[in-house]
């Protein structure tokens, strides 16, 4: 049995790649089943080294000035080798629960079978469950897709060194303009400063664990939405070459996709055409669904990563951030999803003095990257996710200054 783990931030794809690699039937990746895993793990960590008061249910960090940098270190140094206390591993089952019943009843009437052991061991447990639920004696690639989790990978590459990582890369104007133009499950927008970071870390962590890492490279493949829904073939026969997946024609079909929950057929949404394919429209609907401000403040404070992975920015990304002080970009927090408005990213949406405190951060991350700001390292690795990415930061941004001055 070999190992696969699909990640990458939420609404970029990642449920579309995990059915469309499942659809071959050797292959199983379940939708969205641990995240309270890594939480567990998180909050082990807290406990640790976090000095003052934390929540269990705090958002994950996006490693951007952090709270907890202790956390972040040893999180990103780990093996998960430490035991899983009992109350972690039974608040873990409870929240999958609580969280998961619905799309995988199998599963969590069965998490009371988990024992105590290392996290490393309570993950295995938890990947062999799934397959006994629901893979198959030909059953030869396993494993999950999850969001919000990267900087668990290298903990993961240790505890299991043949495991491949698979990381899903959209733009994240389109990120922005899927998400706020959702419906149903999952509802509610979030702070642009929220996307941002997270999406800033997403990005460092790939290019990071791709290019950088030794312990990671060879078995953390990039992929880009857009490449995905415009050129599925090109793309899936590249990712299956080069990880331990094999390509077959099933992948192209969306009648063979498996539903979420891994039982029945996959509803089509607007990314399929009932037809033949995967329809393209996805790519570009942010134009029409994002006002002026938002693209402004977007490409300002991630140009540098949106050129560094391929997408084009218009010539104000080039802006001072101190400049979006006065821009309309931000959602009113009586839209903003219930569960977020509590915690400390949204504070600067009702404190003008705490957005520009936020603004005056990212005036100071855009100096390092210009070079104007000679960085220590704790500060190199308070202002970026991957500290070892800083070079590639700084040829994109140069890139973007070239087209400044060519137009």
């Amino acid at each position: 049995m070999r190992d696969l783990l699909v990640q990458g931030m939420f609404r970029s794809g990642t449920t579309l790649l995990s059915r469309m690699l499942s659809a071959r039937p050797e292959n199983l990746l379940v939708t969205d089943p641990f995240v309270y895993f890594f939480k567990a793990y998180r909050n082990f960590q807290m406990e640790r080294h976090a000095a003052g008061s934390w929540r269990p249910d705090e958002p994950t960090s996006d490693h951007f000035l952090s709270r907890y940098p202790e956390v972040d270190a040893a999180i990103l140094c780990a093996d998960l080798s430490e035991t899983m206390p009992v109350a972690h591993l039974q608040r873990m089952i409870g929240d999958i629960r609580a969280w998961k019943t619905a799309q995988h009843p199998q599963l969590c009437g069965r998490l009371d079978e988990l024992q105590q052991g290392t996290f490393a061991q309570v993950y295995r447990q938890l990947v062999r469950l799934c397959i006994e639920l629901y893979g198959s004696p030909a059953t030869e690639v396993a494993g999950t897709k999850l969001s919000w989790c990267e900087e668990y990978l290298p903990a993961l590459g240790r505890a299991f060194p043949e495991t491949h990582f698979v990381l899903l890369v959209r733009d994240l104007r389109s990120i922005v303009a899927s998400q706020e133009s959702r419906v149903g499950a999952g509802i509610g927008k979030r702070p642009l400063l929220f996307y941002i970071r997270h999406w800033r870390k997403s990005v460092a962590f790939a290019k990071a664990f791709s290019e950088h890492h030794s312990e990671l490279r060879g078995r953390t493949h990039v992929v880009r939405y857009e490449d995905l829904v415009c050129q599925p073939r090109a793309t899936l026969e590249r990712l299956c070459s080069t990880s331990p997946l094999t390509f077959h024609e099933s992948m192209l079909k969306p009648s063979t996709y498996r539903s979420a929950s891994e039982n029945g057929a996959w509803t089509p949404n607007s990314s399929f055409d009932a037809g033949e394919g995967i329809y393209q429209d996805s790519v570009d609907k942010w134009r029409a669904a994002l006002n002026e401000d938002q693209v402004r403040t977007i490409e300002t404070l991630a140009g540098p990563e949106l050129t560094w992975m391929g997408y084009e920015v218009a010539r104000k990304a080039l802006d001072t951030p101190l400049n979006l002080m006065p821009l309309e970009c931000e959602p009113p927090i009586d839209e903003l999803a219930g569960w977020i408005r509590d915690f400390s990213c949204c504070d600067y949406l009702r404190d003008p003095s705490a957005r520009k405190r936020e603004l005056e951060h990212e005036a100071l991350r855009r100096s390092v990257i210009e070079e104007a700001e000679p960085p220590s390292q704790e500060l190199l690795e308070a202002l970026f996710p991957a500290s070892e990415t800083l070079p590639d930061l700084r040829l994109s941004w140069a890139r973007l200054r070239q087209l400044e001055s060519s137009t």
